[in-house]
C-alpha cells in the first residue's frame, strides 16, 4: 500500500489492490504490483512521458525489496 498505482503516473507503476484493475469493464479479481526497465528521468521516453516508461515505486519500508527485484 505504500507504492500504490495512483503514485506511479503515465509509468503505470505500482501497486493495486483486489478489485483495483478492470477486465472489460469489470473489477478483476487478482492483486499485483507493476515493475518495468529502470530508466532514469533523462531516458528521452520518460522525458517524453511516453506510456508505461520512467521509474519504478520501491517501498521505503524494506529497502532489500528493490535489491530483489532486481537481481
Amino acid at each position: 500500500m505504500q507504492i500504490p498505482m495512483s503514485a506511479g503516473g503515465r509509468a503505470w507503476r505500482g501497486y493495486f489492490a483486489l478489485g483495483g484493475e478492470l477486465t472489460s469493464n469489470r473489477p478483476d479479481w487478482k492483486e499485483g504490483q507493476y515493475f518495468g526497465s529502470e530508466l532514469g528521468p533523462e531516458h528521452p521516453r520518460v522525458r517524453a512521458g511516453t506510456i508505461p516508461h520512467g521509474a519504478n515505486l520501491w517501498p521505503r519500508a524494506d529497502p532489500g525489496f528493490r535489491d530483489t527485484v532486481l537481481a
